[in-house]
């Protein structure tokens, strides 16, 4: 499952190649937000934004 950013800290969700969501945005107090992801070939990714 890949997920595709929509702003407004929503994600519509995309079924791809096998990609998924490790864990789902989270906060990290003054610092902002991250989610890691796992991408199709089993590598763990993390997304950081400050919004």
């Amino acid at each position: 499952m890949c997920r595709i950013w929509r702003g407004r800290g929503r994600f519509t969700n995309r079924y791809s190649s096998g990609g998924r969501i490790h864990r789902p945005k989270m906060s990290i107090g003054q610092y902002g937000f991250i989610s890691l992801v796992v991408d199709t070939e089993g590598n763990l990714i993390g997304l950081h934004s400050l919004k």
